[in-house]
């Protein structure tokens, strides 16, 4: 792999390497899509670069919900490789990587961000007719894709095991705070304003049954 112009030639363990830990550091997945998108540019001239995630595991607890998500009115290509889970190009018609033999031009290309089955997203590049993609930039664009994937679904699980944690946490303290109130009442009343003041809830309301209903 050839580092971009100006830049010292490094070895591609080494970067995939580099960008992993970068990704790792960050937990946002709006500055993570930022990170590939960036990897992508400097390595690829193309025209535009967009990563797509998965609406099933995005925007996780906590996290920026300003991010791309699979939409109905993504392109047909990325509609196409969500369905299967393949890297696919438009080169007059969509047709999967590993079947392009170059002699029609590669004007975009969408690879999957997949691991353990799981599709997080998607990496869309598009180029224009007087650059278009080279069977090396297809194959960058792959194993960027594998290593997002791992650093990615790693940050995820990690993101949701601290978010079940601070949510145990919140329960056991609801829990501490009304154990000693015995009045019917005020114990619905008390376990109300906590739950809403506790998990930012607009409303809650308890409902309760007449022993001879």
């Amino acid at each position: 792999m050839k580092a971009p112009s100006g830049q010292m030639s490094i070895p591609e363990w080494q970067y995939f390497l580099t960008l992993g830990e970068q990704l790792l550091k960050q937990p946002d997945p709006a500055k993570q899509c930022e990170i590939i998108r960036a990897s992508v540019e400097s390595r690829i001239c193309c025209w535009e670069v967009h990563v797509w995630l998965a609406p099933q595991y995005y925007p996780l607890p906590g996290s920026s919900s300003d991010l791309n998500l699979f939409h109905p009115s993504n392109s047909p290509l990325v509609q196409a490789a969500i369905k299967n889970q393949q890297t696919l190009l438009q080169s007059g018609d969509i047709i999967p990587a590993d079947e392009w033999n170059g002699s029609t031009p590669a004007l975009a290309a969408a690879a999957p961000i997949i691991t353990q089955n799981f599709l997080l997203g998607i990496i869309e590049v598009q180029n224009s007719s007087d650059a278009p993609l080279s069977h090396d930039n297809l194959s960058y664009l792959e194993r960027l894709a594998a290593n997002a994937a791992l650093a990615l679904q790693v940050t995820r699980q990690v993101a949701l095991k601290n978010w079940r944690y601070e949510q145990l946490a919140l329960v056991r303290s609801v829990g501490d705070q009304i154990a000693n109130v015995m009045d019917l009442d005020l114990l619905c009343q008390r376990v109300t304003e906590l739950i809403c003041n506790t998990f930012q809830f607009y409303f809650v309301s308890i409902f309760t049954t007449e022993e001879d209903s």
